[in-house]
């Protein structure tokens, strides 16, 4: 049965849903409803299909719902502060969070960004690694990520305010 899973998160600027795309011709029916009560970033699906990935925003974690029962699965893994996105791996096997850092004239006042890395067949928050200021401008500019995309070989790729991709 094709379907769509919504998973609502109720703030102030309305709802997210996850949606699947209908092979022509197709029409979908909602099979499910998952509330947070959060605002939430990311939604990426296990390649699987086992799990869907969701970023919760206002409580600063990742969760993920099984998909089978329609249920939030109870361990969820603290984001790093001022996470404000999250991409998969291509296969999926890891999801990278990506923190905003918070720049200041004083460049020992500044506060680096951050990616981590989730493991997510034990999933567990591995490796943290603090990103570097942006180059090129007059005093050290922390990395405020927009996106971020990773490839097959452990790369990965950040767009930023700035406009420039790293």
């Amino acid at each position: 049965m094709r379907g769509v899973v919504c998973v609502m998160a109720l703030c102030w600027f309305g709802t997210q849903t996850l949606h699947a795309e209908p092979p022509a011709g197709a029409e979908l029916s909602l099979l499910a409803t998952v509330r947070l009560g959060s605002v939430t970033g990311a939604l990426i699906a296990a390649q699987d299909g086992e799990w869907v990935y969701v970023l919760n925003l206002s409580d600063r974690v990742v969760q993920r719902i099984a998909i089978a029962e329609m249920r939030l699965d109870a361990a969820a893994l603290a984001a790093p502060e001022g996470t404000v996105g999250m991409a998969p791996s291509p296969d999926r096997s890891r999801l990278y969070l990506y923190a905003e850092g918070q720049s200041h004239m004083d460049s020992s006042l500044a506060i680096p960004g951050r990616l981590a890395v989730v493991d997510t067949a034990a999933w567990r928050v591995g490796e943290e690694v603090p990103l570097p200021p942006m180059a090129g401008v007059p005093y050290p500019i922390q990395f405020a990520p927009r996106d971020l995309a990773a490839d097959g070989r452990g790369r990965v790729y950040f767009s930023t305010e700035s406009g420039a991709i790293h």
